[in-house]
């Protein structure tokens, strides 16, 4: 295993691609810009953490990793996932949250990897729509509230308003993943994500 997280890199050496032989790679928390495309002759790699990064792309070589299982990615600001991912035959586990993703070619994630990307991220907005709900609710009873009070559930309720407004983008993606899911996935998922 090879953990780098939270050191500030920008970018992993291109010699990791020598480390043939290595499973995981933690390099989340970092600054990394660019992921060097020798990672794909890690051919025994089966876990990749790349969250939390200023990454906006991921290299099409992820797609030579055969024994890939978990591919972290996200709150980074990838906008398009390579469809090479579609060689990655053990994926499992994709997590693409919190990126703005605009393009995700179904035909490039296994079925089950998919789902748990859209569900994961419609659920969590869900949960922000009931705090932005609630926090309105406690904001009609503030006349009750001290000064102190009042400023700090104005300024959650501020802080949910903004967030709001990723949502309203973050729905538009979804609507545009799920009619392109919807067009290729097979009869018997399109109920699954209805």
């Amino acid at each position: 295993m090879l953990s780098v997280a939270r050191n500030q890199l920008r970018t992993l050496p291109p010699q990791i691609g020598r480390c043939r032989a290595l499973e995981r790679v933690d390099a989340s928390q970092n600054r990394l810009e660019i992921v060097p495309a020798s990672i794909g002759q890690c051919r025994a790699l089966r876990a990749l953490d790349l969250h939390g990064n200023n990454l906006a792309a991921v290299p099409a070589a992820l797609g030579q990793l055969n024994a890939l299982e978990s591919l972290h990615l996200q709150q980074n600001m990838i906008e398009l996932l390579p469809p090479e991912l579609a060689y990655c035959d053990s994926l499992k586990d994709v997590n693409c949250f919190d990126n703005p993703v605009r393009n995700v070619p179904a035909q490039s994630l296994t079925d089950i990897a998919m789902i748990r990307w859209m569900c994961g991220h419609n659920l969590h907005w869900q949960g922000r729509v009931a705090a932005l709900e609630e926090s309105s609710a406690e904001l009609e009873d503030a006349a009750r509230l001290s000064g102190e009070q009042r400023m700090l559930l104005q300024e959650r309720v501020e802080m949910l308003e903004r967030e709001m407004g990723l949502l309203e983008e973050s729905t538009r993606n979804y609507r545009a993943f799920r009619k392109c899911w919807v067009a290729t996935c097979p009869a018997a998922l399109t109920c699954t994500i209805a």
